[in-house]
């Protein structure tokens, strides 16, 4: 067995806020963790620090969820079969090796959608 956990975060960027306004959520960030130590955190997020786009699949670290030096998130822990963990470390590893840029302009315009 392994555990995976979903890590909810509430980041402090212009675009965050944004997203927050739209879903009124308090949380605006998803990650996923395969590992306990927390050095295997993996989502989608800008690829440049400095600019909003291109967005990329990315792997992270704590630090980089933090707002004001402090994580504001909530982390749902799941027990999944070592076959489980295997598909999604597969994956995750297919999409972390894809070098796809994704444009965040196009899901922020999912909800205006006529």
């Amino acid at each position: 067995m392994h555990k995976i956990s979903l890590i909810i975060s509430h980041t402090d960027t212009s675009i965050s806020a944004f997203i927050r306004l739209i879903t009124k959520s308090h949380f605006n960030h998803c990650s996923v963790m395969l590992d306990m130590d927390k050095k295997s955190i993996f989502s989608y997020a800008r690829k440049y620090e400095s600019f909003f786009f291109p967005g990329s699949f990315k792997h992270e670290t704590p630090d980089m969820l933090k707002t004001d030096g402090k994580l504001d998130s909530e982390i749902y822990t799941f027990d999944i079969s070592d076959e489980k963990y295997d598909m999604v470390k597969e994956y995750i590893d297919s999409l972390e090796n894809s070098f796809t840029p994704y444009n965040y302009l196009i899901a922020m315009l999912l909800p205006f959608r006529p």
